[in-house]
């Protein structure tokens, strides 16, 4: 397999639809790396040369150069091509998260929820040092600090518990 960015060969197994038996193999690879004292850190290279064999990124999604200060020589993917739609911001970051390594939108993982998500991954996509703050400063933001069971979206805190909480306090005073 020719040497490609883990976010453009994740990118890849999204389209074809086997990132999660990716993120399976990955998991698998990590304990048995632990427990053969190699690096668990190099189990993703594996999971990615298993499931995608000689995959490399064609011409259409090239391999970013990077240049010295970190900016990557990238085609831009033209805002004008979509409509802005009504996603939110959550949708928005998502959305770029499973496009990270994408510079084609003919390989977009699904439509972008917005004119304003297909700008952000421009700008993820732009440079490495983008990538690096969208996962740290603007990802963490919309990961739930806390999750009921079977709950999808999130933790959503509308005080209900804490008015249960009051009443029942309340009625015994």
């Amino acid at each position: 397999m020719a040497r490609i960015r883990k976010s453009q060969g994740e990118a890849e197994l999204r389209r074809r639809g086997l990132y999660g038996e990716y993120v399976a193999r990955r998991k698998q690879l990590r304990e048995l790396y632990r427990e053969n004292g190699q690096n668990p850190r190099d189990a993703w290279r594996t999971a990615l040369r298993e499931l995608l064999g000689d995959w490399a990124p064609s011409e259409e999604r090239p391999v970013p150069m990077v240049g010295g200060d970190g900016s990557r020589n990238v085609p831009r993917i033209p805002l004008e091509a979509w409509n802005d739609g009504e996603g939110s911001l959550r949708e928005t970051a998502t959305w770029v998260s499973k496009n990270i390594g994408v510079f084609d939108s003919r390989h977009f993982t699904s439509p972008p929820p917005s004119r304003e998500a297909v700008a952000l991954l421009n700008w993820v996509n732009a440079s490495a040092g983008n990538e690096s703050e969208f996962w740290t400063k603007i990802w963490p933001k919309f990961i739930p600090s806390k999750l009921r069971d079977g709950d999808t979206e999130g933790f959503a805190d509308d005080g209900r518990h804490q008015l249960a909480i009051i009443e029942r306090i309340e009625s015994r005073g």
